[in-house]
């Protein structure tokens, strides 16, 4: 029995470089995540909890984060 291909091969897990790339892949996985984590809840009879960050979630984050900041430093210098 000869194979023709290689058949499934192993991909290396790296972070990609082009952020395009990241930007239109992020949801597909997130749908994946999803699904499994669907199934498992239904299949377990479980609850699940996910908590899931786009790529540029840090971004809003931190600058959420760094206008609290300024916001609490007025109040103090006030009083």
């Amino acid at each position: 029995m000869d194979r023709k291909g290689k058949g499934r091969q192993k991909i290396e897990m790296v972070k990609m470089s082009n952020e395009t790339n990241i930007q239109e892949t992020f949801p597909k996985r997130r749908a994946g995540l999803f699904k499994k984590a669907s199934e498992l809840s239904t299949l377990c009879d479980v609850d699940i909890a996910m908590i899931v960050f786009s790529p540029g979630a840090m971004t809003l984050i931190e600058a959420h984060r760094n206008s609290r900041i300024h916001e609490l430093n007025m109040i103090l210098t006030q009083v």
